[in-house]
């Protein structure tokens, strides 16, 4: 089953309907300054926090990467989650995934997966900034 967010970072939302959204979709523009040392990230999911507030202290990114350990994947998506940390202030909360498990998170981790549904924002690896 392929993966399943609740919004894309590039969807039109209202801002009531996503109230993290002002400060999350300024990532795509902090990995495009990255390209080369992001070549082995797939697809991120930002898991948005439950309060209601428009500015949260922190975020959970879960990276699909190709890598072969998790450190690598943590190491490439420092330097552009460090620059998005000095710019907003919220701190980005790195969780790498194999990216074959991709396909099969819904088997795999049925929590995660539902967290996705609900509250994911799906941040594609090639995002229109």
């Amino acid at each position: 089953m392929p993966l399943y967010t609740r919004y894309r970072i590039t969807d039109q939302i209202a801002a009531e309907d996503l109230r993290a959204l002002p400060v999350l979709s300024e990532i795509p523009y902090f990995l495009r300054h990255h390209q080369t040392r992001l070549r082995y990230i797939d697809d991120m999911v930002a898991i948005v926090s439950n309060r209601a507030h428009s500015h949260p202290a922190f975020v959970r990114l879960n990276a699909f990467h190709t890598h072969q350990t998790p450190y690598a994947a943590i190491d490439a998506l420092a330097p552009p989650l460090a620059e998005f940390f000095m710019r907003t202030e919220v701190l980005p909360i790195l969780d790498p995934i194999f990216a074959r498990f991709k396909e099969r998170i819904e088997e795999l981790s049925p929590r995660l997966y539902r967290q996705f549904a609900d509250r994911g924002i799906l941040i594609p690896k090639e995002t229109e900034v």
